[in-house]
């Protein structure tokens, strides 16, 4: 069976530069999951990364999450 994991890249707004940021990241800790888990935890995923960045008076310009396989 083939294995997935969450893989996003996100960009910012730097509070304190005013610049945008871009970075890309993997879910911690990583959870192999077969695609049909991995597409439904996107999603739910997003919000949770973007709710976290909000609270902190961060705005997120944009957020794709992927479902990468993995070994």
């Amino acid at each position: 069976m083939k294995l997935f994991a969450l893989f996003g890249i996100i960009c910012i707004i730097d509070p304190n530069l005013g610049d945008r940021v871009c970075m890309n990241f993997w879910e911690d800790p990583v959870q192999k999951m077969p695609s049909e888990k991995c597409i439904e935890n996107v999603k739910a995923k997003g919000k949770q990364v973007e709710d976290n960045f909000m609270k902190k008076g961060i705005y997120v310009e944009s957020l794709k999450i992927y479902c990468i396989p993995v070994k």
